[in-house]
């Protein structure tokens, strides 16, 4: 009867050491998969989060771009502008000359010219 006692107690320490052996490798398996879902999840935010920085740089190259495009343009207009006043300051002077030697030779032409010259274009 000792000897069953014995024997019945060191197959339950036994058991329990098994059992213990096994919670613990559960344990362990159950950390080790947590931390690979831990660890899963945080490479995919990072990715997630490189494509949102690649796709925020991309739109922002793509309105400097843009941006860079109308201050040509402005640019461009601007000189067209400058050479198109210039141009009409110009047309504008040698109209002012032509009305002044218009003036001049008007001018120049005495009455009597003046009437001869009209009564010569009237038919």
């Amino acid at each position: 009867l000792i000897v069953e006692r014995s024997d019945l107690e060191c197959r339950a320490a036994h058991l329990r050491d098994r059992d213990s052996r096994r919670a613990k490798h559960i344990f362990s398996t159950i950390k080790e998969h947590q931390i690979q879902v831990t660890y899963s999840k945080m490479q995919e935010r990072m990715v997630h989060e490189e494509r949102l920085q690649a796709e925020t740089q991309r739109k922002m190259a793509l309105e400097e771009a843009k941006r860079r495009d109308a201050e040509q343009l402005v640019h461009d207009m601007e000189a067209s502008e400058a050479i198109l006043i210039e141009r009409l300051r110009r047309t504008q002077e040698a109209q002012k000359l032509a009305y002044e030697e218009l003036e001049q030779a008007l001018s120049a032409i005495s009455p009597r010219d003046a009437a001869l010259r009209e009564m010569q274009r009237e038919p």
